[in-house]
């Protein structure tokens, strides 16, 4: 005896979540057990145990680190 068994799979699309963050030079930003130095794009995949898969999207911008002082800041003589 022979089954015919006919099985239709539906793919899902994955989770996909984008964040944005800003890195001050010489900082590092830990994220997800990664130590991230530079500006750039970083993609994270995650699957949990069922199989269904999730991606992160981190956009790391750079800002220079920059004082500001008012002359209120500054002991007299000095610049």
């Amino acid at each position: 005896m022979i089954h015919h068994i006919h099985l239709t799979l539906t793919v899902l699309a994955s989770a996909h979540d984008t964040l944005a963050m800003s890195l001050i030079a010489g900082d590092t930003l830990h994220f997800a057990d990664t130590a991230i130095t530079l500006a750039g794009t970083y993609t994270f995949r995650y699957t949990a145990q069922n199989g269904c898969d999730s991606v992160l999207t981190l956009i790391v911008g750079y800002e220079a680190a920059g004082l500001t002082a008012s002359a209120d800041g500054v002991c007299p003589g000095e610049e």
